[in-house]
């Protein structure tokens, strides 16, 4: 044990021999045994480089844990050496270089006063020769000293942390395990590492001692994690569509579980996660879908992983209104390639359900009434049009083809059924040829079906201005035996109602039968 004295010489040497007859009286305490046996493959003490921290003004400190692991003994000595050119014993404390054991090595708190540990004078000034023994009498066991059966006691364990160990390395200096190995000439013990079992045995093998380096980052966590869309424009900033959802919690490192309720017509979401290492990677896993259509096997989604960048946005397509829930899965791994930390973020979208049939009579005969289905935001439609006071319906048409709109097509079938964010919605019912219908002001709820029912549109507003008349006829008339073998076919198609190929007497007859007729508002 060193101990700092300057008074004189004289006093030096009377210490130093104090030393030795101690250190003398401990040896032979300690390794008095008499028969070394081999360990087995999982019996041995380990120095573990367990992190790398820059210290404030000075160089880097590395940490080093001391494990054993399936060993019984009562004491151990081992010697090593390290690259003085890198490494020298530090305080543990504030890193300053030390050659006082008790101030680079510290046990855990059960091994406190129950262990001691000696490191003796070297000519070498790269080796470090450590004595660890248990300080007897003990008074009491622990959970890992326990009695040998003898009236003394050992140490056992599985595994077991024993105390850290800390040396000074060069700030600009990479740490590398090599720079530790065991002394393997002649100084004692020859092995570099001698372990006393009992009174009687000890382990005495190059295998039973190991440096080993676990200084790659442990941290997986994020700092922060953004879903978005939209795009900032940076030159005209009010054109900015970009728009953030709130998680549910509010972001924090530690929680792992987020959802966001989603109440916009949005197909695709941006995900951009920021690592609290940048040494870390990151998978994102999403539901996967192939033309547009999510995969499934039987009741499950499956779902398809790739690499996520670090603070960089990544464009993920979102399952539909009515489909499940999108769930996303983003697990970061660490440095050390083992510790990890998943984030999932859970996507909801409310829904209501508009359904219903749109039939129109001069494709009876084919059983075809494809039309259109537009939502408008009636708040939006309100700026436009007072439904209260309005009484010429000739600018509907043009008025609404103004505003954003949610846009569906039927089946041939002419019925629909459509998801929609639970709001009020202006529906119109549309078909190039023919008269609108309108209802207004459906306010729908989450989890509400809205059914319109059959209904039937009528044949002949050809310029969409909300009535049935002369202009219209008019209009037919100039394209009178336009068939499909004309350019003109192409631009005019919506004029032949019954879709026969051909614009006749037939479709001057339907418009005509609908004279008259305007576009009707519910």
């Amino acid at each position: 044990m060193h101990s700092q004295v300057n008074k004189t010489t004289k006093l030096n040497i009377v210490i130093a021999l104090v030393l030795v007859v101690v250190f003398s009286v401990f040896a032979n305490y300690a390794f008095a045994a008499t028969e070394t046996i081999q360990p087995q493959d999982d019996q041995y003490l380990e120095l573990r480089a367990v992190t790398v921290d820059a210290v404030a003004g000075q160089n880097q400190q590395v940490i080093f844990e001391l494990w054993s692991h399936n060993l019984d003994f009562k004491g151990f000595n081992v010697t090593f050496e390290y690259d003085k050119t890198r490494f020298q014993p530090s305080s543990l404390f504030d890193n300053v270089i030390t050659d006082d054991e008790t101030d680079f090595f510290a046990f855990e708190s059960e091994f406190n006063g129950k262990l001691d540990i000696f490191s003796m004078p070297d000519s070498r000034e790269n080796v470090l020769d450590l004595t660890v023994s248990l300080n007897t009498p003990i008074s009491s066991g622990t959970e890992h000293i326990v009695s040998d059966g003898n009236g003394g006691y050992k140490v056992t364990s599985d595994d077991v942390l024993i105390g850290r160990m800390s040396f000074q390395m060069p700030s600009n200096t990479v740490f590398s395990i090599e720079g530790f190995e065991l002394v393997t000439n002649a100084y004692t013990p020859q092995t570099g590492i001698k372990i006393d079992k009992s009174l009687t045995e000890n382990y005495q093998a190059q295998s039973t001692f190991r440096f080993t380096d676990e200084t790659a980052s442990k941290n997986a966590y994020l700092t922060n994690l953004i879903v978005s869309s939209g795009e900032i424009d940076l030159d005209d900033p009010t054109n900015s569509t970009y728009k953030e959802y709130a998680l549910t919690p509010t972001f924090d490192k530690d929680e792992g579980n987020y959802e966001i309720t989603l109440l916009e017509y949005v197909d695709t979401l941006d995900i951009k996660a920021t690592l609290e290492d940048t040494s870390a990677t990151m998978k994102i896993k999403t539901p996967k879908r192939v033309n547009d259509q999510l995969v499934e096997s039987g009741i499950n989604i499956e779902y398809e992983e790739n690499d996520l960048q670090n603070d960089t946005k990544t464009e993920v397509t979102i399952n539909k209104l009515g489909e499940r829930d999108t769930i996303i899965t983003i697990t970061v791994t660490a440095e050390d390639g083992v510790t990890q930390q998943i984030y999932k973020v859970t996507i909801k979208r409310p829904f209501a359900t508009i359904k219903g049939e749109i039939y129109t009579s001069p494709t009876d005969y084919l059983n075809k009434f494809t039309s259109d289905i537009r939502l408008f935001d009636s708040t939006e439609v309100r700026y436009l049009i007072d439904w209260n006071t309005i009484s010429d319906m000739k600018d509907v048409h043009t008025d609404l083809s103004g505003l954003d709109s949610i846009n569906y097509t039927t089946e041939n079938d002419g019925k629909y059924e459509i998801y929609v964010i639970p709001k009020t919605y202006d529906i119109l019912l549309d078909k190039p040829g023919y008269l609108d219908h309108l209802y207004k002001q459906r306010t729908l709820a989450e989890g509400d079906v809205l059914d319109l029912g059959k209904y039937e549109l009528l044949a002949g507003d050809l310029n969409k201005d909300g009535v049935i008349n002369l202009t219209d006829i008019a209009t037919l008339s100039s394209q009178y035996l336009v068939d499909d073998t004309s350019a003109d076919y192409i631009q005019y198609y919506y004029f032949d109602f019954n879709e026969d190929k051909v614009i006749n007497l037939t479709d001057i007859a339907t418009l005509s039968a609908n004279y008259l007729k305007n576009i009707e508002v519910e």
